[in-house]
């Protein structure tokens, strides 16, 4: 579904029930805007992996302006700012009440904005393998240098570097990076 916020069309894909009969009752079940990493990135990397959360929860999953489905727009535009008065904006939109955010990387900084900004319209964050802070890039690199190994330092510079262009270079990053740095 699109809508039109913004001054672009914003994406999103509603999944799961909004609400549960229970014991003859209707019970409205929380919602949950799913925000990708990125930028640049799209939703449908989180599917289906998070329906287990469908019998909690109504999942949101929303693509950034420019991203995935969503238009392209102003590049002047694609800022963290922008993203969140996008989630605000789509909250409106459906007419919801509070909300929580499911956030991964990129998508999690976001989440931390609308928090910051929207407090009184959240019920909480999921904030996966995100950062923070700004200074989360030059941690890193001191994390690396400080305790990785000499490949860890090559992947990792070849990642900040734009440089994974191959199938098994990112295959063999992730295989590095998920055996952690000691």
């Amino acid at each position: 579904m699109y809508a039109e916020l913004n001054g672009t069309r914003l994406f999103f894909d509603v999944d799961g029930a909004q609400f549960d009969v229970v014991d003859g009752e209707l019970v409205e079940k929380p919602v949950c805007f799913v925000v990708h990493g990125g930028p640049g990135g799209n939703h449908v990397a989180f599917k289906p992996y998070l329906d287990s959360l469908k019998p909690y929860m109504q999942l949101i999953y929303i693509d950034q302006r420019g991203s995935g489905f969503s238009d392209s727009s102003d590049p002047a535009t694609y800022t963290m700012e922008q993203n969140v008065e996008d989630l605000e904006s789509l909250r409106q939109y459906l007419g919801l009440g509070k909300v929580w955010i499911f956030g991964h990387s990129y998508g999690g900084m976001v989440a931390q904005g609308y928090a910051t900004q929207y407090e009184q319209h959240l019920d909480g964050l999921f904030l996966i393998t995100t950062a923070g802070h700004g200074n989360f890039m030059q941690m890193a690199k001191e994390i690396v240098d400080d305790r990785g190994s000499k490949e860890h330092t090559a992947y990792c510079n070849k990642l900040w570097a734009g440089e994974l262009n191959t199938d098994e270079d990112l295959q063999r990053f992730y295989e590095l990076m998920g055996r952690g740095i000691q």
